[in-house]
C-alpha cells in the first residue's frame, strides 16, 4: 500500500513595527483569526530583511518606523527593498496618518493595501487576511 504524504504549509506573516506593544496587538489579532498562521515580528528593517528569503504570505508594515542615525525612517525605502527581493510580495501598510498624499504615494505599488490605525483595524486586518489567504490557498 502506497501512502502519500501531504505537507501542509501554514501561512506566514511578517509584522514590522518599531512599537513593541503594537506588534503584540497585531500578533493577537492574527492569532484570534487563526492560530495556525506562523507570525514573526520585527522591530527593525534589517532584521526583517534578513528573513525575507522565507517569502511570507503577507507583510504588515507600519508607515513610521522611528529614527535611525537622526533620520526618520518611513515605509517607502522598506517597500522598495522588499520589492527588489520579492517583486510579488503582498504588503499591508498601516499608518496613523490618513492623508491623501500618503495614499497617492503608495497606490503605485502593485501588491499593497493601505489601512489606517483605528479602532476598526482588527476587523480590517481580518478582512484583508480572509481575502489574501483565500487567494493563496
Amino acid at each position: 500500500m502506497n501512502l502519500s504524504t501531504h505537507i501542509v504549509k501554514h501561512p506566514s506573516i511578517f509584522i514590522l513595527d518599531d512599537d513593541k506593544f503594537y506588534l503584540e496587538y497585531m500578533k493577537e489579532i492574527i492569532y484570534s483569526y487563526s492560530s495556525s498562521i506562523n507570525t514573526h515580528t520585527f522591530l527593525n528593517k534589517n532584521e526583517m530583511m534578513s528573513h525575507l528569503k522565507h517569502k511570507p504570505d503577507v507583510i504588515i508594515l507600519d508607515y513610521n518606523l522611528g529614527m535611525e542615525n537622526s533620520k526618520k525612517i518611513t515605509a517607502h525605502a522598506v517597500i522598495t527593498d522588499i520589492e527588489n527581493l520579492n517583486p510579488d510580495q503582498y504588503i499591508v501598510l498601516i499608518s496613523g496618518e490618513d492623508t491623501a498624499p500618503l495614499l497617492e504615494e503608495y497606490n503605485r505599488y502593485r501588491n499593497l493595501d493601505f489601512l489606517v490605525k483605528s479602532p476598526d483595524v482588527n476587523q480590517d486586518i481580518i478582512s484583508l487576511l480572509n481575502k489574501r489567504l483565500n487567494m493563496i490557498h
